[in-house]
């Protein structure tokens, strides 16, 4: 009797101490539960700070890379432009790329694809004579000064249309592939549709100004793109200087008209 009075009183003693084990047990678990938890919440919020700062960041970026392509101040004089990654076709600038406008002289881009295609095909020669008609040499503008019936090679010609901009050089090529300016310009056509251009129509092979002759900055960069794709066409635009009827009493003096051309030659020597 006395062992069991004994042990009710130990059981007695003991159960404060073993709930207050359990409770500091519990407490002990609840801390750690909280320190996790809390753990995971600073975890969680550093991933989203760090995420908000990446997407804004990357936000930053896009806005800058757009702001960049379509910053119109770049060129504020111009109705329209394009700066045009040669090798990709990326645009790196653009201001009203697909508006349609008079693009003078650069429609001479095509009339000199289409020669350089017929040379390479074999259909003309550069050592060729070309006669000058009445018509190509009184077309006036920027010109060679060629006199009817003057006959000049395929390459002096080149030199004229590549350096000076020649109208009536460009109009006796015409004349001398297709047979007249007409028929060169509908091949000038057939070329940019072929090209998938759809804001470009041509009425003559100059660029002089005429209703319904029309491109945009975006088609011109596009026929500079091609017209690059043919190597020889910089054995004639990236010279400054050269002479026309060099053997002749009648010696012409070509100068390119690109001042881009004439700042490099300036700047390195190199022509």
């Amino acid at each position: 009797m006395k062992k069991v009075i004994l042990l009710l009183i130990l059981s007695i003693l003991l159960i404060p101490c073993y709930v207050k084990a359990e409770e500091a047990t519990n407490e002990e678990e609840n801390i750690t539960e909280q320190n996790e938890s809390t753990t995971n919440n600073i975890e969680s919020n550093t991933n989203v700070k760090e995420n908000n700062t990446l997407n804004e960041n990357n936000t930053a970026k896009e806005n800058t890379n757009s702001e960049n392509n379509t910053d119109t101040s770049l060129i504020p004089n111009a109705t329209a432009g394009v700066l045009m990654d040669m090798a990709t076709g990326e645009i790196i600038f653009e201001k009203n790329k697909d508006e349609q406008v008079a693009v003078a002289s650069m429609t001479k881009m095509v009339a000199q694809i289409i020669i350089l295609e017929q040379i390479e095909a074999g259909k003309i020669k550069w050592t060729d004579i070309v006669t000058a008609s009445a018509n190509a040499s009184g077309m006036g503008g920027s010109q060679i000064y060629l006199t009817t019936g003057e006959e000049m090679t395929v390459e002096d010609m080149m030199k004229g249309i590549s350096m000076a901009s020649a109208n009536d050089a460009t109009v006796a090529m015409a004349e001398f592939i297709a047979g007249s300016e007409v028929e060169f310009v509908d091949m000038m056509n057939k070329k940019v549709k072929e090209l998938g251009l759809k804001n470009t129509f041509f009425k003559n092979c100059t660029g002089l100004d005429e209703e319904g002759h029309y491109s945009s900055a975006y088609d011109m960069a596009i026929i500079a793109k091609e017209l690059l794709k043919h190597e020889k066409i910089l054995e004639f635009s990236s010279v400054y200087e050269d002479y026309l009827r060099e053997d002749t009493d009648n010696k012409f003096w070509l100068v390119n008209t690109n001042k881009v051309v004439f700042i490099f030659c300036n700047k390195t020597n190199y022509c």
